[in-house]
């Protein structure tokens, strides 16, 4: 029933990195934005979908859309030999490593709100609005590490 999927996720894959970062690129060039610009295509996805939970207007459908495109800009291998200008780049990667490393911040992210419930007293389960708020932040610090570190 799902065999179309995985091909489906590789040639996805390969056609953001070829195709379509490439030809945004290019459309950017190295005018001001284009670290944003870049950035906007993974980390700018997390702050979507925080603005969405935070909001109650998140539907499955929305939360599908932004997790495919967040996870098609994942950094794999075949990446590296893409021609990006620089800064576009700094923001595509800072975008992609953010999606690398999110599992390592949700869990982050639960132990804190665990340990932070049990000191001021409250319910550990996590309100959407916190979560989509955590979401729209952690994007956010991506975009300002590719910024300043990138």
């Amino acid at each position: 029933m799902w065999w179309w999927a995985p091909p489906a996720v590789v040639g996805g894959h390969w056609l953001m990195w070829h195709a379509v970062l490439p030809a945004a690129g290019a459309v950017v060039g190295s005018t001001p934005f284009a670290t944003a610009a870049g950035w906007a295509f993974a980390g700018g996805g997390f702050v979507v979908l925080g603005v969405l939970l935070a909001s109650g207007r998140a539907r499955r459908g929305s939360a599908v859309a932004c997790a495919v495109v967040m996870a098609l800009c994942a950094p794999f291998g075949w990446v590296d030999d893409v021609p990006l200008p620089a800064d576009f780049r700094a923001g595509v990667f800072a975008g992609a490593w953010g999606v690398v490393f999110s599992p390592v911040a949700a869990g982050a992210a639960a132990v804190w709100w665990s340990i932070a419930a049990g000191v001021l007293r409250r319910d550990p389960r996590p309100t959407p609005f916190g979560v989509g708020l955590a979401s729209a932040l952690y994007g956010a610090v991506w975009l300002y590490a590719a910024l300043v570190l990138f």
